[in-house]
């Protein structure tokens, strides 16, 4: 048997069971959100069915056998962990004119990342800086009191540029799902790119004719 909650806050509970004989299959409810191995048992619950940072826990009952000292049932202590699902980490992308834009990665409902620490050197600094950009219940971002920073029309990506960052040093995003518990808060991986040299010739443009094979490069 287990127990959990689902995506929507409720709780759950769905039974397993085992056909009769040496052989028997292993069967989940009809229309229950879990799928079972009829060979080995397991059961497996898909993320997207299950509520984050919830309990999980399953027993396990012996219905009995034929012998007269063991046709009772009997049932397991409950075993149990908490669901811990991680954001995805964001995307920078380095554009040609050397900008830096930072993407989070869409996730479905709490998964989603509510935060995003970028951590950056500024242009005529020494020293790394790091703002905080925030998610709205629209899915759309922000980051207050950061001028550096321009957010998409659309709310889905963060840009900053290249006038606005040293050159030649690393931006790192990571983004987190916002909890107010710093020893409960769930962190990505975090996600580094380097500025690219402003000194540096922006590099020349190459096509490639594949009918004759002629070869065309165009300079900055």
């Amino acid at each position: 048997t287990v127990k959990y909650k689902d995506s929507d806050e409720k709780d759950q509970e769905v039974t397993v069971s085992k056909e009769d004989g040496e052989n028997g299959k292993w069967k989940a409810p009809e229309g229950s959100k879990v799928t079972v191995d009829p060979v080995t048992g397991v059961v497996t619950i898909k993320d997207s069915d299950i509520k984050n940072k919830t309990d999980v826990s399953a027993t396990v009952t012996d219905m009995g056998g034929i012998a007269d000292d063991d046709k009772e049932a009997k049932t397991s202590g409950p075993k149990s962990k908490t669901i811990r699902i991680y954001p995805k980490k964001p995307v920078i992308t380095v554009n040609d004119d050397g900008s830096v834009t930072i993407t989070p990665i869409e996730k479905d409902k709490d998964r989603v990342a509510e935060k995003m620490d970028i951590t950056y050197t500024p242009a005529g600094s020494d020293t790394t800086k790091t703002v905080t950009a925030k998610r709205d219940d629209d899915g759309k971002w922000s980051v207050p009191g950061e001028p550096d920073f321009k957010v998409s029309a659309d709310g889905k990506s963060i840009t900053i540029t290249n006038d606005k960052i040293k050159s030649k040093t690393d931006i790192t995003a990571k983004t987190n799902d916002g909890d107010a518990d710093p020893e409960k808060v769930l962190k990505s991986d975090p996600e580094t790119k380097q500025v690219p040299d402003k000194t540096a010739p922006q590099p020349s443009t190459v096509e490639v004719n594949t009918t004759d094979g002629t070869a065309h490069i165009t300079p900055p």
